[in-house]
C-alpha cells in the first residue's frame, strides 16, 4: 500500500474509532443524567454526557486495574453499559440537535474536516519527549498486568500514578502494518473543538447570540488545534489537563455568568445538581491525571458549591426545602469524586508506597515502598527541571540564578507570547469599553469574572514551584482568552455579534481547519516507538533493559527504565512481574 493509501486508512480507521467511543461516553453519561432526573435542553448537555461518560469510565479502569489488566476485556461492560445509555437517550440527543441543522451542509462539512484535522494529528510524529521515556512503557504495563506492586522501583517516573495511562492502555490496541494507532490523547480534543464550532453555526442560524460563554468555547478553536497538533500524536497527561481546564471553566463561567439568562433560565434543581456534579468530578479526574492541578481543581470545586449553596441557587421553586435535603443531594454529587480519589491512591500506594508522588508525605509500611531518598531525589529533579532545564537539581534549587534563564526561555514560549497577546487585546478592550456601564447594571455580568480565580490561584502557585509553562498551559490561556471573551461579549456591538460574525468567523474556521489539516498530512507519520535496549543484570539476578542510547525505552520489552535501577532492586516473587519489585534492605 502506498504511503498516502496508508495514512487514510489509518486516518478513517481513527475517526470511526472516536465515533464509537463518543458514542459509549455519552451513553454512559446519559445514564447518570436520569439518575439525576435532568433535562436534556439543547446540544450543549450532550457535551455534558460525553465528559461525564468518560469521567466515570476512568473512576472503572481504576478500579478494574486493581484487580486485572486493562485489556479488551475492560471494553465489555463499558461498551454494554454506553450502548444500553445511548439507545434510552438517543430520542432527546436527537430532538437537542435538531435546531442545529438547518443549514447541516455547513456545520456537517465543518465538524467531519475538524476529525479529520486531528486524526491526521494523531497519526503524525511524536512530538512530546517524555511519551517515549516513560508513558509508553506505563502504558504496556497497564495492559500487561493489573497495577503492579512497587514499579517505582524500576524507574521513579513509573510512580506518577496518571489515571490517563490506563485510558491510554484501553484504547492502545488497534494496529494497522505494525503501528499502534493512538486513539486517546487525540479524542480528547474533539469535544472542546465540535462544541465551538456548534457555537458559531448557533449563531449565525441566529438561534443564539454569542454571549461570554460562545465567545469562550469559539476563541478556544484555535487553541486546541494548537495544543492537539501538540499533543494528539502522543500519550502526555498535559493534553488532557489543558483540556479539562477548559471544559471546567467554560462551565464556571455558565454558572456565573449571563449564560443563565438563555432560554434554559429556568434551570430545575436537577439541572443544576448535575451540572454542579459534572465540575466536580471533572476535578477529581483531573487530578487523578495529574496531581499538579489540585489548586485549580480545589479552587474550581469550591467555586462551583458556593455558586450552587447561594441563596441565588436556592430561590428557584423547585429547590428543595431544608438542610437535610441539601445535604442528600451534595452527598450524591461527590461521592464518585471521593470514590475516584480513593481508587486513585490505592494504585499510587501500589505502585510506590506512597500518597501522593513525588511527594514523600503520606506512605504505607509495605515492603514495595520506594526509599525516601529517592522519592525526595526525583522530587528535586522535577522542580529543577520545570525551572532550568537539564541542569543539576543542586545547582539550581540552591540559588536564584535560574531566574534570568527562566525568564529569557518564557518569553520566547509560543504559548506565552499566544496568551499574552490575548490577555492584551482584551484588557485594551476592556479600557476601550469603559465607559459602557450596561454591563456593571447586571450583577450576572460582573461577577462572571470571578471564573478565572482557579487559574489565578494556580497560576500563582505554579510560579514559585515547578513554573514549567507546559505544566500551565490550560490556566493560562484560560486567563487570556476570558477575559478576551468577557471583553467582547461586554461590548453590547449587535455589528460584531450578528454581520460579522454570519460573514467571517464561520469562513475562518473552515480555512484555519483546512490549514491545519494539510499541515498535519505533509508531515512524516510516526513510526513504531520500539528502540534498541540491552539487559543489566542486578545482584538478584533480575534483567532490567536500559537504552542503548538515550534514556527512551519506547516500546521496549518488559521490564525497561529509562536509567540503571538500584543494584538490590529485585523481585518480591522470583519468576512473575506481576507480584512486583522491591529495593532489598
Amino acid at each position: 500500500m502506498s504511503r498516502d493509501g496508508r495514512l487514510m486508512l489509518e486516518i478513517l480507521v481513527l475517526a470511526a474509532a472516536w465515533l464509537l467511543l463518543s458514542l459509549v461516553f455519552c451513553g454512559v453519561g446519559a445514564l447518570v443524567r436520569r439518575a439525576f432526573r435532568s433535562r436534556v435542553v439543547d446540544e450543549s448537555d450532550v457535551f455534558f454526557d460525553w465528559w461525564i461518560g468518560w469521567g466515570l469510565v476512568i473512576i472503572f479502569l481504576l478500579g478494574w486495574h486493581l484487580a486485572m489488566p486493562v485489556n479488551a476485556w475492560a471494553f465489555v461492560p463499558i461498551t454494554i453499559v454506553g450502548l444500553a445509555g445511548a439507545s434510552v437517550a438517543l430520542k432527546d440527543w436527537k430532538r437537542a440537535v435538531q435546531p442545529s441543522l438547518r443549514n447541516p451542509v455547513a456545520l456537517s462539512s465543518l465538524v467531519a474536516l475538524a476529525w479529520l484535522t486531528v486524526a491526521a494529528m494523531a497519526v503524525g510524529p511524536d512530538r512530546q519527549y517524555d511519551t517515549g521515556l516513560y508513558h509508553l512503557q506505563s502504558v504496556r504495563w497497564a495492559q500487561a498486568y493489573p497495577v503492579v506492586p512497587g514499579l517505582a522501583n524500576v524507574d521513579g517516573r513509573f510512580g506518577t500514578n496518571s489515571s490517563f495511562f490506563l485510558f491510554a492502555a484501553l484504547t492502545d490496541a488497534v494496529r494497522i502494518h505494525g503501528t499502534t494507532l493512538r486513539l486517546a490523547a487525540g479524542l480528547m480534543f474533539l469535544p472542546v473543538i465540535v462544541q465551538g464550532i456548534l457555537r458559531v453555526h448557533a449563531a449565525v442560524t441566529g438561534r443564539q447570540k454569542m454571549g461570554p460563554v460562545g465567545w469562550f468555547q469559539t476563541m478556544m478553536v484555535p487553541v486546541t488545534l494548537w495544543q492537539a497538533r501538540q499533543y494528539a500524536s502522543s500519550m502526555s497527561p498535559d493534553g488532557v489537563v489543558f483540556l479539562l481546564t477548559v471544559v471546567v471553566s467554560a462551565e464556571l463561567l455558565r454558572l456565573l455568568g449571563t449564560e443563565r439568562r438563555a432560554s434554559d433560565e429556568n434551570l430545575s434543581e436537577s439541572d443544576w445538581d448535575y451540572r454542579v456534579f459534572e465540575i466536580i468530578l471533572l476535578m477529581a479526574i483531573a487530578v487523578t491525571v495529574k496531581v499538579s492541578l489540585a489548586i485549580f481543581a480545589v479552587g474550581a470545586v469550591a467555586l462551583a458549591l458556593w455558586n450552587w449553596w447561594t441563596p441565588r441557587a436556592a430561590s428557584s421553586p423547585s429547590v428543595a426545602h431544608g438542610s437535610s435535603a441539601r445535604g442528600r443531594r451534595l452527598a450524591r454529587m461527590i461521592l464518585p469524586a471521593i470514590l475516584a480519589g480513593v481508587l486513585w491512591i490505592a494504585h499510587g500506594v501500589m505502585l510506590s508506597g506512597y500518597i501522593a508522588y513525588p511527594s514523600a508525605i503520606g506512605y504505607l509500611p509495605v515492603d514495595w515502598r520506594t526509599p525516601a531518598s529517592i522519592i525526595r531525589s526525583d522530587a528535586d529533579w522535577i522542580f529543577a527541571w520545570a525551572r532550568s532545564p537539564g541542569m543539576d537539581p543542586r545547582e539550581v534549587l540552591a540559588n536564584q540564578d535560574w531566574v534570568q534563564r527562566w525568564l529569557a526561555a518564557t518569553a520566547r514560549d509560543r504559548d506565552v507570547v499566544g496568551a499574552a497577546f490575548a490577555l492584551a487585546l482584551g484588557v485594551a478592550l476592556a479600557f476601550a469599553n469603559r465607559r459602557r456601564r450596561r454591563r456593571l447594571t447586571n450583577p450576572a455580568a460582573a461577577r462572571a469574572y470571578i471564573f478565572l480565580l482557579p487559574s489565578v490561584l494556580f497560576l500563582a502557585f505554579w510560579l514559585f514551584t515547578a513554573p514549567a509553562v507546559r505544566f500551565a498551559i490550560g490556566p493560562l490561556w484560560v486567563v487570556a482568552i476570558g477575559v478576551l471573551a468577557l471583553s467582547v461579549a461586554a461590548s453590547g456591538d449587535e455589528r460584531l455579534n450578528e454581520v460579522r460574525l454570519r460573514k467571517l468567523v464561520p469562513a475562518g474556521l473552515g480555512v484555519m481547519l483546512a490549514t491545519a489539516c494539510a499541515v498535519a498530512l505533509s508531515e512524516p507519520v510516526r513510526r513504531p516507538s520500539r528502540r534498541l535496549v540491552k539487559p543489566i543484570t542486578t545482584l538478584s539476578g533480575l534483567s532490567v533493559y536500559l537504552p542503548v542510547s538515550g534514556d527512551r525505552c519506547g516500546d521496549a520489552p518488559l521490564p525497561c527504565s529509562s536509567k540503571p535501577p538500584d543494584e538490590r532492586l529485585e523481585l518480591r516473587d522470583r519468576g512473575t512481574l506481576a507480584k512486583g519489585f522491591r529495593i532489598a534492605r
